[in-house]
């Protein structure tokens, strides 16, 4: 049963066209509710990166006399540090913002088309502004330098609106919409297979020039919906059906009294409120309410629009409206802009706190003896006896500009600082895929710096830039632009990036420095606190190693790495039984975690970790090659040859040249030990005659295979 904020007359069956928006509105929620969450994540990708340090171990002996002769062997202690890569650029989140714009464009044309002419001629004034801040020619379709597609679109498109309006008005909406969608569809197709680039960079094109209409969108959707939280109090108030059952005057009065009061502390605090212990407020959600509560009450508030938007119009058009706002919001979410997101929160904020005052103020002086006489108000909420709607509403407007301006335009800066910022991204994405043009990465360096000076805490212009740097080997300049975003509010993954710049011995002190002041900003990073103990396993400080590691596993204590990490460093102190313990109640995990606990076993000779895996990725990362070597070695010792065909095959691919020495040293252990030493002595052969510094260790393991087998003589050892 729908709820009573839901006039009687908009309780019937709803039409498929609306059905279908509803539903696309309702993916687009879900995709920002989405986004929101593993969008920094999926932009900034916190990534461990494994290193391996040979260790000596001892595989076998070979008896001669009555000595026994070591077999020696490396094995490889696995350590893994935190870093961050990108930010990355998504097309297929701009594909999807793109979609979501043509289907929305297409509901918008087929009812403008319905409205009056005044409305007509200002909402197609809209449309026009849109299709000319997308530079459709810049794609090439047929000159870069000529809007002729510009001009092709707009012929189409308002055109076929315009004749609509004028000339075929009986035309119903359901084939308005048709046409409008083949022609939204064909545009489309053209733009995407006809354009000078791929189908990824005509995307990101549609979509970082949608920027300032998206944006435009939001903001309209912000000041439509500004006082409906209100509005919702004033139902809950007032929709009980038994008149004792309602509240009356002072809740309503304090109820919203609170909710402007949370809203002003939010202002002031520069949007730092917290609600309860981790939980802060975030203005999306209230614009998230405010904009279903407008949907459903959309028939109440008809009164307000009469003469401008037939009623049958303004459920799709607010629609179109708000799902494309929404859309542009994901977007952002799924790059973290944070120009435009931060923006975004101000303003409906800002706009929620006047607004709903207002409203409030509009609600008190018209209908104050009504709701405290506990009768229905909100039914007749639009329909003042006192003070106009419209008056209270353009002040409310007037006092949001004045604020505005009252900040210098900030809004209006740290929306193009996002504009610019999706620029940024577009030009960095066709640089790298055409990396021999420098005019690209000049002008992606452009943009970047542009929205750098926009927003002065922009840290996607700055990750942006020093990922530009990246891909041209320009260290300095990417520790500057790290450093500068540093500079300007703390990050822990930004901290992470710039300490693994720091890399070298002598970089020693910088890299701790760094790794502190993230530290002392996020207390409760584990990556940072494991970073720090990693360095310190370079000094002779292992109480700070101990210490910092213990607080990144208290931070985060179901994290793999942390425990491999732990278990390494227990290795390279050659604290052997302090790691048999530790490897045993470790668990299973990530490669590093378990080839360390095979390694364990290996020099305790105990068996093998049942859990522990052989890898069977064709590509080897040096965490999976060190659990293939060791479970390799296992298998020599219990002489065991059926990790052969692998050995054998894993070469073959270019991806593990840096492994091939190793993956053939295997193949020539395992046949050795497997009872084969003539395949031993073959495989081994290119080993030991190479120009190689590990030539002689192989030359020495023939000579001891040899002796093994008796093909040498025994000498006796003269007296000394």
């Amino acid at each position: 049963m729908l709820p009573p904020l839901l006039p009687a007359a908009n309780q019937r069956r709803r039409p498929l066209t609306l059905v279908l928006l509803g539903l696309l509105a309702l993916l687009v929620v879900l995709a920002a509710g989405w986004q929101y969450v593993v969008g920094p994540e999926a932009t900034q990708p916190l990534q461990t990166t494994a290193q391996l340090t040979p260790v000596p171990l001892e595989l076998a002996q070979v008896a001669v006399g009555t000595a026994h002769l070591p077999v020696q062997v490396n094995g490889y202690v696995v350590t893994e540090n935190f870093t961050v890569a990108g930010p990355v650029i998504r097309p297929a989140a701009a594909l999807g913002l793109v979609l979501v714009l043509g289907v929305c464009l297409a509901y918008a044309l087929a009812f403008l088309s319905t409205l009056p002419r005044l409305s007509f001629a200002i909402a197609m004034s809209a449309v026009i502004f849109l299709l000319m801040s997308l530079n459709l020619d810049a794609l090439g379709v047929f000159n870069d330098t000529k809007q002729y597609f510009l001009l092709l679109t707009l012929a189409l498109l308002v055109g076929l609106a315009f004749a609509f309006h004028a000339f075929w008005p009986q035309v119903s909406v359901v084939r308005r919409l048709l046409w409008f969608v083949l022609l939204i569809g064909g545009l489309g197709t053209v733009l995407f297979t006809k354009g000078s680039g791929p189908a990824q960079v005509a995307a990101l094109h549609l979509a970082s020039y949608a920027t300032q209409s998206g944006s435009v969108a939001v903001g309209l959707l912000v000041l439509w919906v500004g006082f409906e939280n209100i509005r919702l109090l004033l139902w809950l108030n007032t929709q009980a059906e038994n008149q004792q059952s309602r509240f009356g005057l002072w809740p309503f009065v304090l109820a919203s009294g609170l909710y402007l009061a949370v809203l002003l502390l939010y202002y002031f605090t520069n949007g730092d409120v917290q609600l309860l212990p981790g939980l802060r407020l975030d203005p999306y959600l209230l614009l998230l309410l405010a904009t279903v509560v407008g949907a459903l009450g959309l028939g109440r508030r008809q009164p307000t629009l009469a003469g401008w938007v037939p009623a049958s119009a303004a459920p799709y058009l607010f629609g179109a409206l708000a799902t494309y706002a929404g859309a542009t919001l994901t977007y952002a979410f799924a790059g973290q802009n944070d120009p435009l997101m931060e923006a975004g929160r101000y303003f409906t904020a800002t706009a929620f706190l006047v607004l709903g005052a207002a409203f409030l103020l509009y609600v008190l002086l018209n209908f104050a003896p009504l709701i405290r006489q506990k009768l229905r108000v909100y039914r007749v909420v639009f329909e003042p006896r006192r003070l106009p709607f419209y008056a209270v509403y353009v002040v409310g407007i007037g006092v949001l500009i004045a604020i505005v301006l009252r900040n210098k335009l900030d809004l209006y800066y740290q929306t193009q600082a996002g504009y610019y910022t999706q620029l940024g991204d577009l030009t960095r994405w066709q640089s790298e895929q055409q990396p021999d043009d420098e005019a690209l990465a000049l002008l992606a360096e452009r943009y970047y710096a542009e929205s750098d000076w926009m927003d002065r805490f922009n840290h996607k212009a700055s990750l942006g830039r020093a990922e530009l740097y990246r891909a041209r080997t320009q260290r300095q300049n990417e520790i500057n632009a790290l450093r500068r975003a540093l500079s300007r509010a703390p990050s822990e993954k930004i901290s992470l990036r710039l300490a693994s710049l720091f890399n070298d011995p002598t970089d020693f002190f910088e890299r701790q420095r760094t790794l502190w002041a993230g530290l002392r900003a996020t207390p409760g990073s584990a990556a940072l606190a494991s970073e720090l103990a990693q360095l310190y396993t370079r000094s002779s400080l292992t109480d700070s190693v101990a210490y910092y590691q213990q607080r990144a596993l208290d931070a985060d204590p179901g994290n793999a790495a942390l425990r491999s990490n732990q278990l390494a460093f227990l290795v390279q102190q050659e604290q052997w039984a302090e790691a048999q313990k530790y490897e045993q109640g470790a668990g299973t995990g990530s490669d590093a975690l378990q080839s360390n606990q095979q390694l364990v076993a290996l020099h305790q000779r105990l068996p093998q970790p049942q859990a522990a895996a052989v890898p069977t990725d064709t590509v080897l990362t040096p965490a999976s090659f060190a659990l293939l070597y060791h479970a390799a070695l296992g298998r020599v010792r219990q002489q065991d040859t059926t990790l052969l065909p692998t050995l054998r095959w894993l070469p073959q691919y270019l991806s593990n040249d840096p492994y091939a020495e190793q993956l053939l040293f295997l193949q020539a252990l395992t046949q050795q030990y497997g009872g084969r030493p003539a395949s031993a002595q073959n495989a081994l052969a290119p080993l030991a005659s190479a120009q190689s510094a590990s030539a002689a260790y192989y030359q020495q393991l023939q000579g001891l295979w040899l002796l093994e087998q008796g093909a040498a003589p025994h000498r006796r050892s003269a007296p000394k």
